[in-house]
């Protein structure tokens, strides 16, 4: 049968595209079937320096047996460059991941991970820690503070927000409530102190502790956008709830 070029060049391009389907590293850790492995995933910056970007995947069991887990993987060969491991058993550690960008200034991206179930300060009142990407030390820690509050439920990096050319970073607690702002409330750390710099709510549209407001935090310029289980809410970051 004879080929003709037009034929030639479709499978060329099927080809083409089979090949770009493949995955660059395939990682199957995983030894039970409750083990939530790659339920969370963030890429990260070049985390050991050979100039390749990165990525981070977590392992979150919720309450069955065996503890949770963030690994970190090199983007060039899909080797396992460092393992964070969670405060305390059942913290739902890595429930959420995010990239902060370099808030200690050595050139290396840190992570943020979220532990909303943490018992550290009150029952499930929750945590986020933020790890330094060079030796995945902690560089900040906050926990909440009231029953059910779920801190680091969701969590993001927002670049320098406050002028102080640090990144900082942003921390949901969907169960919390600081009247009027019932059923979630996202809080805003300064990378440079892990001081809080400010906080907002769903601004007492609802009273209902369920509201979940902050369910999803994303970084959005100047804008930052919570997704709660009702509705799309979209707000400019502001000072208005400035902790003194």
């Amino acid at each position: 049968m004879q080929t003709t070029s037009l034929s030639l060049l479709a499978g060329l391009a099927m080809s083409a595209t089979l090949t770009a389907q493949l995955p660059v590293h395939q990682i199957i850790p995983a030894t039970a079937a409750t083990s939530w492995w790659g339920k969370r995933c963030v890429g990260l910056g070049d985390q050991d320096g050979d100039g390749v970007r990165d990525y981070a995947v977590a392992t979150t069991r919720y309450n069955s047996s065996g503890a949770d887990y963030v690994e970190i993987y090199s983007g060039r060969t899909g080797q396992l460059i460092r393992t964070l491991n969670e405060i305390a058993t059942n913290d739902n550690f890595g429930e959420a991941l995010a990239a902060a960008g370099d808030v200690n200034g050595d050139g290396i991206e840190d992570l943020l991970v979220g532990s909303p179930r943490n018992d550290t300060l009150a029952n499930t009142g929750g945590a986020a820690q933020l790890f330094s990407g060079a030796d995945g030390s902690v560089l900040w820690s906050v926990e909440g503070t009231g029953a059910l509050d779920g801190m680091g439920d969701r969590l993001t990096g927002l670049g320098d927000i406050n002028g102080d050319n640090v990144p900082d970073w942003a921390v949901a607690a969907a169960g919390e409530t600081i009247q009027p702002n019932w059923g979630g409330i996202v809080h805003v750390y300064s990378g440079a102190t892990g001081l809080e710099l400010f906080w907002f709510g769903n601004g007492g549209v609802s009273n209902d502790p369920s509201e979940t407001y902050g369910d999803w935090v994303a970084a959005a310029g100047a804008v930052a956008v919570e997704v709660t289980g009702r509705q799309r809410v979209a707000e400019p970051v502001s000072y208005t709830h400035l902790r003194a």
